[in-house]
This record gives structure tokens, sequence and C-alpha cells, in this order.
């Protein structure tokens, strides 16, 4: 997605409504993808025992080489983690009544929905996709952006990647100012929502 069909998938995201969205299971997950970066698998999988809500981290496993990747999250995230936390009756952060596994998987047929309403398809990968480009614009540098990502360093000539250490304050900055470009206008309304 580029950065002008944000606002309107934002607002289709937020106005989704269908049954079973009582606890807004499958926005929460979009809002997840678009906010963390993290692969749709690496979300679905997400425990609790994976969200640390006292210091603001989350925490997921890379389906492509196993190791965990921990991100602090952004104002917006926390609070939203927060509010599932309170609701939680599973140790799934996006559960599912319907699915074998107990979490929700592949929700393709929200996505098409949202798609439509909005006029702007994507794909989950697409989200991840956002998340890079965003964090890319706002000129955070390479090793900040691989850090978010999660990427390992390509070039085994690069000796000065495995003595960069990006803080934590640099990392949960660009996390904020992702999840202001993402949700933009709508983040004061959103906010309001998510204590509501």
């Amino acid at each position: 997605m580029n950065e002008d069909q944000i606002a309107d998938w934002i607002k289709a995201v937020f106005q989704y409504k269908d049954r079973g969205q009582q606890l807004e299971t499958n926005r929460d997950f979009l809002l997840t993808l678009v906010l963390t970066g993290f692969r749709r698998e690496e979300s679905e999988f997400l425990l609790w025992s994976s969200v640390d809500l006292k210091y603001g981290h989350i925490t997921s496993i890379n389906p492509k080489n196993g190791e965990p990747h921990t991100l602090p999250m952004g104002d917006f995230l926390l609070e939203l983690m927060q509010k599932r936390y309170s609701q939680a009756t599973t140790k799934w952060v996006f559960p599912s009544a319907k699915s074998s596994s107990g979490h929700i998987v592949n929700i393709s047929k929200i996505r098409q929905k949202i798609d439509k309403s909005c006029g702007v398809e994507f794909s989950f990968h697409d989200l991840r996709r956002t998340f890079r480009s965003i964090a890319e614009n706002l000129d955070y540098a390479r090793y900040t952006i691989k850090r978010l990502l999660n990427h390992k360093e390509e070039d085994d000539r690069d000796v000065t990647a495995s003595y960069v250490q990006v803080s934590e304050r640099k990392l949960r900055e660009a996390m904020n100012a992702i999840e202001d470009i993402v949700l933009g206008e709508y983040k004061s309304t959103i906010f309001s929502k998510v204590e509501s």
C-alpha cells in the first residue's frame, strides 16, 4: 500500500463489522501486522507469554529461521494489547472458536471484504512491506530497519553489522513514528475507542 491508500484502508479496518467481532480479533490482528511488520504466521501463533505488557515488548517466532524476534511496541499497540489481555480467555492473543488450533488461521475472506469496502487490494505480506516502506521513508538507518524486520545481514563482508547495537529508545521511537503514519488522523479517535 502506498501512503495515500493507508487512510482509506485504516478506516475500512475500523469500520469492518461482521459476526463474531465482539472482541475485534480480526481488526486487531490486521493492525498488529501493519504495526509490527510481522508475517501472518508469526501473528497467528502469537501467545500471551510472548507479550510483555509491563515493559511493552512483543516477541514473534520467525517461521523462516525459527528465531525469536522481540520489538518494543508503539504506544497504540501497547494499549491495544492491554485491552485484548483484559478480555483474554485463552493462551492465544488472537483466538478462534472455529479453528482446531484455537487461534485464527488465514483470514483471507475478511481481508477480501476489507479490500472490497475500501478499494485497496492488499495481501497480508503487503502489510509487512508497508511497515518496511514507512520505516525507510522515515530515514531510519539500515541497521534499524533490519532490526525492526528481523533481517539478517546478507553481506558477510560487512563486519560492522555484528558490532552495531540499535538502542531500545531508537526502536520504540521508530515504532511510534510508524504508528503515527499508519493511523494518521484517526490515531486520537482510535485511542479513545481502544480505551472504551
